[in-house]
């Protein structure tokens, strides 16, 4: 079997459970990076799958302090416009992933090289949303207000603090 070269990059297919999707022209690009991104927590075949190329340990997520950001093995996967997205049916996905949702993933890992640093990066091209979960967000109910003084609503909102009054 030949060596896999990552500096052309390698295809894989990946499949797990989705964290911060923003992959559809619903959810727009990621503000930070403006890049259309996901981490995407892997499940137990692709994880060996990737281990198999020897990358695993070099795309999984990590923090600031170099520690694994999750308790899984989580990729980010990204693309500079929005990838092709479809529902089980083959039919075009635009809409919203909610945190929790199964996504299986075409990807292309690549290796990059910048200002002295080497690294891969893990690009979708196209997937397929296996199963979509319920958006986390729900009404306020009453548990959440139980014991608590309800007051009347303000008028002013954070968004008309003055820049004279931040702090900085």
């Amino acid at each position: 079997m030949n060596k896999p070269d990552f500096q052309k990059g390698v295809r894989v297919i990946v499949t797990g459970t989705t964290q911060w999707a923003q992959l559809t022209p619903a959810s727009g690009p990621n503000k930070m990076s403006g890049k259309f991104q996901c981490d995407l927590m892997l499940d137990d075949s692709s994880a060996k799958e990737l281990e198999s190329l020897g990358v695993l340990k070099f795309v999984t997520i990590k923090n600031a302090e170099g520690q694994e950001k999750y308790d899984v093995p989580a990729i980010r996967i990204k693309a500079n416009n929005p990838p092709t997205m479809f529902t089980t049916s083959k039919e075009t996905f635009d809409d919203y992933i909610n945190n929790g949702s199964t996504l299986r993933a075409a990807c292309l890992i690549k290796a990059w090289e910048m200002l002295g640093k080497k690294g891969l990066s893990t690009y979708i091209n196209q997937g397929v949303v296996l199963s979509l979960s319920e958006r986390g967000e729900s009404p306020a109910t009453d548990a959440l207000f139980e014991g608590v003084q309800v007051t009347a609503q303000t008028t002013t909102t954070n968004n008309e603090i003055s820049n004279d009054d931040l702090p900085f």
